[in-house]
């Protein structure tokens, strides 16, 4: 059987190929010819820096503030302003706030335990590695009656 061709256009002189040989009228185009911002990943390594930054600072400014580490409120206050931020990219405020109070309980949590995700055998406790460490270096009075004999 041969193929039916489309009657040219009235300002066309070719004939077009069948129709099962072109694209379908509905289809989308392919991923792969479906053009992409050329800047993508410069734009995502930067909101992970600014994320990151976020954290850190408001991690710390928040330590500082409270004038502790062991409450887990630094760490879930910086968690917080990363998933904010990292939530900002959907362009949406309310999945921002759920990415913060979802970061913010992560990272507070995980300051809350101590700062480990499970039994790690043979770590110590905060407080026996503070004693170890003072234990370890000699006292200054020590040092100066060394010397002076």
């Amino acid at each position: 059987m041969a193929p039916t061709y489309e009657q040219p256009r009235a300002d066309l002189d070719v004939t077009l190929p069948p129709r099962p040989f072109l694209a379908p009228h509905t289809a989308l185009a392919p991923r792969a010819y479906t053009p992409t911002a050329p800047f993508a990943p410069a734009f995502n390594s930067a909101l992970t820096a600014t994320a990151s930054f976020a954290f850190s600072y408001v991690n710390h400014s928040v330590a500082n503030l409270v004038e502790s580490r062991d409450s887990g409120l630094a760490g879930a206050s910086g968690g917080c302003a990363a998933g904010f931020i990292t939530g900002l990219r959907s362009g949406s405020v309310p999945a921002a706030m759920g990415m913060c109070a979802f970061t913010g309980a992560l990272v507070g949590t995980y300051d809350l335990a101590g700062g480990q995700l499970g039994w790690e055998k043979g770590r110590k406790m905060r407080s026996e590695r503070e004693e170890d460490r003072v234990r370890f270096f000699k006292k200054r009075d020590d040092v100066e009656a060394t010397e002076e004999a």
